[in-house]
């Protein structure tokens, strides 16, 4: 008889055990589905509680859940003596960056109660930290598809059309080409650094003769997109325009220790800015003096 109840007691301790993990995997998949319901459709800092998921969880503990999203405040004020001083605190991160939660759960040997029981799920202690994914260089082979007739038709061969690119015999992504203007005109990297780079980090053998000569052909092909971009700019009513120097090589008439100018064009309405460089070799005297 004393076994029957031992056993029934070590079954009941069990069921209860498995009942309580079961509801912190409940809770963990329901903190989740908020955070995925307010990174898509609301502000992250906005307050959601489930008033069920608050009484159910905390009954117990008479607390409310705490809100996952800090509340950081631009500053804060410090007395010092006999002043007050304003001290600056961390801006956080913008919103609009990707978030990936990482759930860290207690290990099983601790989560056992000095009483015999076994502990449950309260809250989440919140660390951020900004993350870089690195860049990664892929080869993409693109396989055109050749049919033709099974009797061997004569001339009833067909392939697939070339995917469309920028520039004709383009060895390169139009993504690989973006990139390498933004470091150019943007980050203000040399080509000889972007090959140094690319060797070094990459093994990549592209070198600076070859980066050149993408971003010149590509001034073309690229100039009807420059054009709305201006459009943009030109179409608002305030607009900002900046000059910025630099030194031009093996310019007709011109030596190569003259100083150039690229006009930096900023503006359009809110929301839709755009932001143009343009080169005039011929009149830029016109708009800034030496």
């Amino acid at each position: 008889m004393l076994n029957f109840i031992d056993n029934i007691l070590k079954e009941n301790l069990v069921l209860k055990n498995a009942l309580e993990d079961a509801k912190h995997q409940i809770e963990e998949l329901r903190f989740q589905c908020e955070q995925l319901r307010r990174h898509q459709y609301g502000s992250r800092s906005e307050r959601h509680v489930d008033e069920d998921r608050q009484m159910s969880l905390f009954d117990q503990y008479g607390e409310e859940l705490p809100e996952f999203d800090e509340q950081i405040d631009d500053e804060k004020k410090s007395a010092v003596k006999s002043h007050t001083r304003r001290e600056k605190r961390s801006q956080g991160f913008p919103d609009d960056l990707k978030r990936r939660t990482v759930i860290i759960k207690v290990p099983e040997e601790k989560r056992g109660c000095s009483c015999g029981l076994k502990k449950v799920f309260v809250k989440y202690e919140v660390t951020r930290k900004l993350h870089k994914v690195p860049a990664v260089y892929e080869v993409i082979e693109e396989l055109r598809e050749v049919v033709a007739c099974p009797k061997k038709c004569p001339g009833e061969m067909t392939t697939a059309p070339k995917t469309p690119t920028i520039l004709p015999r383009m060895r390169v992504t139009e993504s690989f080409l973006a990139d390498l203007i933004a470091s150019k005109v943007i980050d203000r990297q040399p080509h000889y650094h972007t090959e140094s780079q690319l060797k070094s980090r990459f093994g990549l053998d592209f070198t600076r003769q070859r980066m050149s000569r993408l971003f010149i052909d590509s001034a073309k092909p690229l100039q009807p997109l420059v054009n709305l971009l201006k459009d943009q700019i030109i179409g608002y009513d305030v607009a900002s325009l900046d000059a910025t120097t630099l030194l031009v090589l093996k310019e007709p008439g011109r030596k190569n220790t003259t100083k150039s100018y690229v006009y930096c064009f900023k503006g359009g309405k809110p929301g839709r800015e755009s932001t143009v460089y343009e080169y005039n070799a011929l009149q830029h005297k016109l708009f800034v003096r030496d």
